[in-house]
């Protein structure tokens, strides 16, 4: 099973996908206060630089705050 871990609960927002066989591709970015703004563009870019369509994602795992106020929580 595939999983998309989402972290945007500090100063840098990332994401990651990875499974059995380990991370197969991440990316991480510090992006002050624009959290909302730069997720979405780096979960497509793990999706593309995995090889994966987004629904083979089986479970997304996400940080819990405490943290900005569009973290996710």
């Amino acid at each position: 099973m595939l999983i998309l871990g989402i972290e945007s609960a500090g100063a840098q927002v990332g994401c990651a996908v990875g499974g059995h066989e380990g991370v197969l591709a991440s990316a991480h970015a510090g992006r002050g206060r624009r959290h909302a703004e730069a997720l979405a563009p780096q979960i497509d870019f793990v999706r593309r630089q995995a090889g994966i369509e987004l629904s083979e994602v089986g479970a997304v795992a996400v940080d819990v705050g405490p943290g900005l106020f569009t973290g996710l929580r």
